[in-house]
């Protein structure tokens, strides 16, 4: 495999999001909203712990990332199946981590024709708060692929 996941660029560009909200939690923190009112500090750490919090969390998710980028490369190395990635062009950075894929397959050009798997923000977050979670075990033999 000529080109890897693991190099401070793609690290960065995969974790666009965590950055964009760890940064948006300094700012919430960084406005002095204790000035206006002592009641404004409740909403005010409510939403610097969301941000922060979900930004922690897409960065602990650096080795699933690695594990699926391996996957995805394995599945699509002989002939290219858009089914395999459905479930990553659902989220912002699993369509991230499509292009990366494409890129190293040399099928950027593929990418629009996976657009039709990409949901809506709020359709996503409708479905993850109305439907209940449903937990699929996965094996993945390398040899067999």
């Amino acid at each position: 495999m000529k080109n890897t996941i693991s190099t401070w660029r793609r690290f960065l560009y995969l974790n666009t999001y965590a950055i964009l909200l760890i940064f948006l939690g300094g700012i919430v923190v960084g406005v002095p909203l204790w000035k206006l009112s002592f009641w404004w500090l409740i909403p005010q750490g409510i939403l610097f712990v969301l941000f922060i919090r979900g930004g922690c969390r897409i960065l602990q998710s650096w080795d699933d990332k690695k594990r699926q980028y391996v996957i995805l490369i394995t599945k699509n190395a002989q002939s290219f199946r858009p089914d395999t990635f459905k479930e990553y062009m659902e989220v912002p950075c699993g369509r991230l981590l499509t292009k990366i894929v494409l890129k190293d397959l040399g099928q950027s050009n593929r990418y629009k024709s996976l657009l039709v798997y990409k949901q809506l923000f709020i359709v996503h977050l409708i479905k993850d708060c109305t439907e209940k979670p449903k937990y699929e075990i996965r094996f993945f033999n390398q040899n067999n692929s």
